[in-house]
Formats: structure tokens, sequence, C-alpha cells
């Protein structure tokens, strides 16, 4: 049960970064769907421990940045491997 807090937690704090991406790549439902999953878990699972937005049948929504810059037509460029911090 702590574990899955911690995570529930971890999760909650993406939830604004997931919303801004949703927003930028016009996507008004899920990022609607996200703010409030977002408002759910932080107030009523105490600051996303537990998360009723679940329960509610709010599922979580994976967006990144990487996808927010494929919507808008950036291809992939060149990247930097640092090989000394790890995979």
């Amino acid at each position: 049960p702590v574990r899955q807090g911690v995570t529930n937690f971890v999760f909650n704090l993406r939830e604004p970064v997931t919303f801004a991406n949703e927003v930028l790549q016009g996507k008004p439902e899920a990022a609607a769907g996200t703010l409030g999953r977002f408002v759910i878990n932080t107030t009523l699972g105490l600051a996303g421990v537990f998360n009723p937005a679940e329960a509610v049948g709010i599922e979580r929504s994976e967006e990144d940045f990487g996808q927010t810059l494929g919507v808008w037509g950036v291809g992939s460029g060149p990247y930097l491997m640092l090989p000394f911090l790890g995979a």
C-alpha cells in the first residue's frame, strides 16, 4: 500500500505536464479529463496519495513533449548521448 501511494503521488505530480501537452496537441476532451483527475486526486486523494479519480472512471493518459512536437510537425533531430549518466 505504501509503494502504491508513492506511485500515485508521483503520477499526480505529472498531471499538469500532461495537461499542458494535451492542450498544445489540441485535445480539449483529454485535457479536461486530466485536469479533473488532477483536481480530484489532489483534493480527495490527499495530494495524490490515493486515486479516487480512477474509481470515478477517469483514466490516466500519458502525453509528453516529444508527442507534442510531433503533432506540430517537428521531425526528429540530432541527440546527445551521455553514456556516463546510465541507460
